[in-house]
């Protein structure tokens, strides 16, 4: 090769070297920006998928009318999920001001324990004297159990606000989706993609993404949410106090696919402590025949032919948990599901091609 060619390739790598370089910092950048909105646009493409074929129902018989088609199901989403959620954080909200105002006034009592409390299986006995401490004694349990006390309030605001944001991204996700929905080739978008990263397989790929998105939405998604709002209503029914915040942990338990007796139970202890006993097996029967449910409603709402292990979807929804908050033990569920089934799916076609 001559000097002239030697100089020709020379430069022509060069100049590959720096539009590569800029087309990367362009990706990154535009990533960059993105990032902070992530999540509630994974969350509100999840949401679109989901609620598709509802969509294509309702457009239908409005006689093809998708903007508005579309701001029905955000608005009735509003109403459904995103209303009660914030009278939740406004009632909890109240409950510490009522409780911050009593103590001021000095007028907050607390009722002494009963006597069962002590026969509670390893931290009855426990309970049962820091209980007995405040009944008796409030200010001087206070100043003993200061430090305490602050940590737990501080985590008390902090729950609320994180509650508060978790509230104000899913608000988002849903207009995202509604967008989504309402606007015409988002499917074949969504196919163009996948066929343009896996060729010839990849609308395959794409309908299997969707269905999968389905399929965890409401056989695991949904079923931990119908599940949580049973528990929640008879837990509220039979006068547990914060009645609300156990249903959430049942719903966040449930999307772990971890089983709800681990709320429940204790509830039945506390039931059984504060009422008769017929009232209290009457409760406890019916809180733990709820803790079932999932297993009726799973097989008609997760469809037939789904594949994802419960570990899978265990993985995904803490991990998501622990990275992204509480928004991502839901993400982090659907997407890693759609992972394992895309990666199974791209093993099992090449095994068949050989």
């Amino acid at each position: 090769m001559d000097e002239k060619s030697l100089n020709k390739t020379v430069k022509t790598s060069v100049e590959v070297s720096i539009r590569l370089i800029l087309m990367f910092l362009l990706v990154a950048w535009c990533l960059f920006l993105l990032l902070p909105f992530l999540e509630p646009v994974l969350w509100g493409a999840i949401i679109a998928v989901s609620l598709s074929p509802l969509y294509h129902r309702i457009n239908n018989l409005l006689g093809d009318k998708p903007k508005l088609t579309s701001s029905i199901i955000v608005l009735a989403f509003l109403a459904i999920l995103i209303v009660p959620a914030f009278l939740t954080v406004l009632a909890m909200t109240d409950k510490v001001g009522i409780l911050m105002d009593l103590m001021d006034q000095g007028q907050l009592s607390i009722p002494p324990p009963d006597e069962s409390v002590q026969s509670w299986p390893l931290v009855g006995e426990r309970i049962y004297a820091i209980w007995s401490s405040f009944s008796s004694n409030i200010e001087t349990a206070l100043n003993d159990y200061e430090g305490q006390l602050a940590q737990a309030g501080k985590a008390v605001l902090n729950s609320i606000l994180n509650l508060s944001t978790t509230i104000a991204m899913f608000l988002f996700s849903i207009v995202i989706a509604g967008v989504l929905l309402a606007t015409r080739g988002t499917d074949q978008l969504n196919q163009k993609v996948f066929t343009r990263v896996l060729g010839d397989n990849g609308a395959d790929f794409a309908k299997l993404s969707e269905s999968t998105i389905r399929s965890v939405t409401k056989g695991v998604i949904g079923v931990a949410f119908i599940q949580a709002i049973i528990l929640g209503v008879l837990f509220a029914l039979a006068g547990v106090p914060y009645a609300g915040i156990w249903g959430a942990l049942c719903l966040i338990l449930g999307v772990m696919q971890l089983p709800p007796t681990l709320v429940s139970i204790p509830v039945v202890i506390y039931i059984f402590s504060v009422s008769d006993g017929i009232m209290g097996t009457v409760w406890a029967v019916l809180i733990i025949l709820s803790g079932f449910v999932d297993n009726i409603l799973k097989p008609i709402l997760m469809g037939k032919g789904s594949t994802v292990p419960m570990l899978v979807v265990f993985l995904g929804s803490l991990g998501g948990f622990m990275t992204t908050g509480f928004l991502g033990l839901f993400t982090g569920a659907i997407v890693l599901s759609i992972g394992y089934e895309l990666f199974m799916a791209w093993i099992n076609t090449d095994i068949s091609k050989e």
